[in-house]
């Protein structure tokens, strides 16, 4: 028998400790008086039900109250006896449930009471029956192995085995068998002994203690099989840290499943206190006391929210408790309009729903009670004007209504088409005066969404700015997401038949931040979401699980960025980069390594999040091959050439530089840069000839360089996270060929460039934010030669799909890398001289016919070809 192992907890000077003591014999007691008690109040309730068929006997047969009445207070009438049993057994069973549910001491209640004079509090009267349970039934497993002393591993053993918690570890996507097959390695391996009854040891009590602690913290009655469960995965309960840790759960992860279980039944809850409270609400456009009157024309172009919602047609919503409420208080401090403003998707319209099923529960301020939330629709108006003499006359005309039914509410959507934004047949539309009117006037209350360029474009300076009072609708952050993501989860999996893990909503939520420029949060997460549902039911059909890998890849395909778990295939390729980058790259080992060791770090998240993959500056004089392993990279890692944003940065000198990278505001333009980098976050940026940009333009890449983003002329944020940045430059080029000439090392000429030369263009702390800035040294004999054994390569493809040989004798490749090669404009006159030299001449073979399929091209002395014709069949 156990009392405590003296371990407590202390907050705000109150001691909570456990001290239900345990033995086996005490554990079935209390097993057979619970199940005695469920019995006899079972036996009650069917009393109870027996005393109401009883008395509806009775009524059908006198059918008249008095006579009713007569017979069951009259005590010779035997017929009253199973009613009068029904009302003892009924009064019973409230009784039994109202002590169970009312009496009973709550958490809240222990935590913020008062300090016992006594000393500790005792917290075991507050576990809920199942967290009880589990706690007792671990107690006795540690006695049936015989294990020395009950631990926090015994409690995870019978935690497991609760409905509650089973849902969390499922949401978790942990695999049920590999779970119980670890925590029964675990258990076979404590240390035993010969009695059969165990003693709770520290990790035991810390665990309750801490469950106690999360149900305080979550605002539960009473402690949770959850709360145990989540108390388990702390790291001080080492045994079940080491099984978690095994199967990728943290102690957040637990938390955060365990709030999306509270969510979904606070969800539930929610919409059966909707569904209640709304009953009471009338269907139609009259309220509760009948003063109202209908609005006919208004109803013809909108729709009454708080009907929607009355119906349960309208989602559930969570994550915008803040702004309903400032809302709520605006309205009861008077102001007759709101004007929610954020960008697109982030969640103005599902506010406006959550604000339309407090209005139908009731759950509003007094000044919003009884009353309608209508939702004009803006093309609806502009076909209703038509009939009734023009936009402004129907708005009037359902403003008249309005003010005569005195309980609407309006919602209009989109306020800056009706500020100016509207455009009817060419023109535009300017009706805010009208709406402005019916507000200042007293007889409408509004609540408008726009986003902030229409708001401060059209809005603030209509006559509609100074009556709607301002709230911010900003995108939510990755907590607040995951959760309008959780309560999102039931209706996807209704509609798409799939069940989402927690892995593969935090997955939705990271990758979206991190991937997806277009959108905003919660919307472009949601979107996500969708999409793998849909994905993922195409693949593997109904009843199928939502995994991270699947998350990962609808966003690699929507966003052509590699993210899915790295395959054998591509672990070799990324292993082998430097080998398959140096078969399109002659030389340049320090470009070449640099960008593999980059590549590979990107890969696998071992970098920097906040920076681009990698930002490089290349030196050396022209023609040395910088560009090429630009377009090398883009080819190898990115996909294709094309996945190369290029800027040619002599264009960005003198006025308009800045325009030019960012955009204009005033004159509606986007920047080339940004602009091509919003719509290619992965890629290769290539900044050619780097010195020749302006300072300010320079400027700009200090923040590219450190922070990974940039914002451009309209306030939009542009991530650099997943590009690799190359800036090219000829900086030094007559230093490095002289250096090279007189035989100096690469070490040296690189401090001479690095030292002497680059200060004089770029400022200390723009060379400073580089990676690593690579010289590129001129090309040697063998490397020049290896660059034409490359490029004639190309040549015998295109030769080799026409049924054409290509044979190439050694003296063509010395010729041609001797012809070819100038020391001042580098391996560039190569491809011209072949395009003369060689591809000329076979174009005339080919078009004068004297070159066939089978045939053979022989490339000679100066690589001049000659035609091998192929022996008759």
């Amino acid at each position: 028998m156990c009392a405590g192992s003296g371990r407590v907890l202390t907050s705000n000077g109150i001691v909570f400790a456990w001290k239900k003591k345990f033995s086996r014999v005490q554990i079935e007691v209390d097993e057979w008086e619970e199940r005695v008690r469920v019995q006899i109040g079972m036996m009650a309730l069917c009393v109870a039900l027996g005393g109401v068929v009883a008395l509806g006997y009775l009524t059908y047969v006198t059918r008249d109250a008095g006579t009713l009445w007569r017979h069951i207070t009259n005590g010779s009438d035997l017929r009253a006896l199973p009613v009068w049993a029904g009302v003892l057994g009924a009064s019973y069973f409230a009784y039994h449930v109202l002590r169970r549910t009312l009496a009973l001491p709550t958490v809240s209640k222990l935590w913020n009471g008062k300090k016992e004079k006594s000393g500790s509090v005792d917290i075991a009267g507050v576990f809920s029956q199942p967290a009880l349970h589990m706690v007792e039934h671990a107690y006795l497993l540690a006695g049936r192995l015989g294990t020395k002393e009950a631990s926090s591993i015994h409690l995870f053993a019978s935690a497991v085995t609760d409905p509650r918690v089973a849902l969390l570890y499922s949401r978790l996507a942990v695999d049920g068998r590999a779970l119980i097959e670890k925590i029964k390695h675990v258990l076979y391996h404590k240390e035993l002994h010969s009695h059969d009854a165990s003693h709770p040891d520290a990790h035991w009590h810390d665990a309750l203690l801490r469950a106690f602690a999360c149900a305080a913290e979550a605002g539960h009655r009473q402690v949770l099989s959850t709360d145990l469960a989540v108390s388990l995965a702390h790291p001080a309960c080492e045994d079940v840290a080491e099984v978690l840790t095994d199967l990728d759960v943290t102690e957040q992860k637990m938390r955060h499943v365990a709030e999306w279980i509270d969510l979904h039944y606070e969800l539930v809850r929610r919409a059966r206190r909707l569904r209640g409270r709304a009953v009471t609400k009338p269907t139609g456009a009259v309220n509760r006391t009948y003063t109202s009157v209908a609005t006919p024309l208004l109803d013809a172009f909108s729709r009454d929210l708080t009907a929607y919602a009355r119906l349960g047609a309208m989602p559930l919503v969570v994550g915008r408790e803040r702004e309903v409420a400032e809302v709520f208080r605006l309205f009861s401090a008077g102001e007759r309009g709101v004007l929610l403003v954020g960008e697109e998707g982030t969640g103005k319209s599902a506010l406006i729903g959550q604000i339309a099923q407090a209005m139908a529960a009731e759950d509003v301020p007094e000044v919003m009670q009884d009353r309608r939330l209508v939702e004009i629709s803006v093309p609806a108006l502009v076909a209703g004007g038509a009939r009734v003499g023009g936009i402004e006359a129907a708005l009037l005309h359902a403003g008249n209504e309005i003010r005569r039914a005195g309980n609407v509410i309006l919602v209009v959507e989109r306020v800056d088409t009706l500020a100016g934004g509207l455009r009817v047949g060419g023109g535009a539309y300017d009706v805010s005066g009208v709406l402005a009117e019916l507000i200042e006037q007293g007889h409408l209350r509004v609540i408008a969404t726009t986003t902030p360029l229409e708001a401060r474009d059209f809005v603030e300076h209509s006559p509609l700015g100074r009556l709607l009072v301002r709230v911010d609708v900003r995108e939510t952050d990755r907590e607040q997401t995951i959760r309008v993501c959780e309560s999102k989860a039931p209706l996807l999996e209704a509609r798409f038949h799939v069940y989402y893990s927690y892995p593969a909503i935090e997955k939705t939520v990271d990758l979206s931040v991190r991937y997806v420029a277009e959108g905003h949060l919660p919307d472009k997460a949601i979107h996500i979401m969708e999409e793998a549902g849909e994905a993922v039911r195409e693949e593997r059909g109904k009843n199928a699980a939502v995994t991270p890998e699947d998350v990962a890849a609808v966003v690699s395909e929507k966003m052509h960025i590699p993210l899915t778990s790295i395959g054998e295939d591509e672990s070799a390729t990324l292993l082998h980069f430097e080998e398959r980058l140096h078969g399109r790259v002659i030389g340049q080992d320090d470009a070449v390594r640099l960008i593999g060791q980059a590549i590979r770090r990107s890969r696998v998240d071992m970098r920097d999040q906040a920076r681009p993959i990698a930002s490089l500056l290349f030196l050396g004089p022209t023609g040395v091959g910088k560009t090429e392993v630009a377009r090398a990279v883009a080819d190898l890692y990115f996909g294709d050439e094309k996945a190369m944003v290029r800027c040619d940065m002599s264009e960005y000198q003198g006025a308009g530089a800045l325009e030019k990278i960012l955009g204009s505001a005033a004159a509606g333009t986007h920047g080339y840069l940004t602009e091509a980098v919003r719509n290619k976050p992965f890629a290769l940026v290539l900044l050619d000839e780097f010195e020749k940009a302006s300072p300010e333009v320079l400027n700009v890449f200090l923040q590219v360089f450190e922070d990974g983003r940039l914002t451009d002329a309209h306030g939009r944020t542009v991530d650099f996270n997943n590009t690799i940045i190359i800036a090219t430059s000829n900086a030094g080029a007559g230093v490095i060929l002289d250096a090279i000439r007189a035989g100096e090392t690469i070490e040296t000429i690189k401090l001479k460039v690095v030292e002497g030369e680059l200060p004089r263009l770029f400022k200390p702390e723009l060379l400073n934010r580089f990676d690593g800035v690579v010289v590129f040294t001129p090309l040697s004999v063998e490397h020049v030669q290896q660059i034409v054994r490359l490029l004639l390569q190309r040549v015998e493809r295109e030769l080799n799909q026409k049924g054409v040989a290509l044979k190439i004798e050694e003296v063509a490749v010395h010729d041609l890398a001797r012809d070819g090669y100038d020391p001042s404009f580098g391996a560039r006159p190569l491809r011209r001289l072949i395009q003369e030299r060689i591809e000329d001449p076979i174009a005339k073979f080919i078009l004068s016919g004297q070159l066939q399929r089978r045939d053979a091209v022989i490339l000679g002395y100066h690589g001049e070809p000659r035609v091998e014709k192929a022996p008759p069949l």
